[in-house]
């Protein structure tokens, strides 16, 4: 294991991964709902129709949006959830 010098990264204890990873999801829980959903009422406002094609297209996107903030998340914070790709 290369020390924090070498890699520039501090290494986390288990304790520590586990609590941050439970902030990760709150704040995951509390931010991306409130934001797809306005960003889904914006549009909606706009084009004022539940059918319109690029409404439904951006609603698809918008469903996985939870999964590119967590990654981002982790990439800044230089968490390795490598280990739940085995899991998965």
């Amino acid at each position: 294991m290369k020390s924090f010098l070498e890699t520039g990264k501090k290494e986390l204890t288990e304790e520590q991964k586990e609590k941050l990873e439970q902030k990760l999801d709150k704040l995951n829980d509390m931010i991306i709902p409130s934001l797809r959903d306005k960003t889904l009422l914006k549009y909606k406002e706009i084009y004022n129709d539940d059918n319109n094609e690029e409404y439904q297209i951006l609603k698809e996107k918008l469903k996985v949006l939870p999964e590119i903030v967590q990654t981002e998340l982790n990439e800044m914070l230089g968490i390795d959830t490598s280990y739940c790709d085995d899991i998965l």
